[in-house]
């Protein structure tokens, strides 16, 4: 794990991991997130590959922010290791209101 999200928590399942994005899950999610059936129903559909890779890079800096107001976890096989996904919980992006929260995920269609 990299030492820059030492100490985060990991939420996990038997057949799950949720933990923080890392700088190597970029090819992963970036497949995912350039899947036309993945991506249908979101708004990663419309995005520059220049904004997809702005979005992720907001992510890791986030992560390490004391006063974040975002979670944004990989998705990961346990057995594996395998990347299949994001889920992100955070401050809403559509409301002026701080205290409204906001809920999104993207999982690979082969999952």
């Amino acid at each position: 794990m990299n030492p820059d999200f030492a100490g985060v928590t990991v939420l996990d399942t038997e057949r799950l991991l949720l933990r923080e994005l890392e700088p190597n899950d970029w090819s992963a999610l970036e497949a995912i997130l350039t899947d036309e059936t993945a991506t249908r129903q979101m708004h990663f559909a419309n995005w520059t590959d220049a904004k997809r890779h702005e979005w992720f890079n907001w992510c890791l800096d986030n992560a390490r922010d004391p006063a974040r107001d975002a979670y944004n976890w990989a998705i990961v096989l346990k057995q594996s290791s395998t990347l299949i996904g994001w889920i992100g919980i955070g401050a809403s992006s559509h409301s002026d209101d701080r205290s409204h929260r906001e809920m999104g995920y993207i999982l690979s269609p082969t999952h």
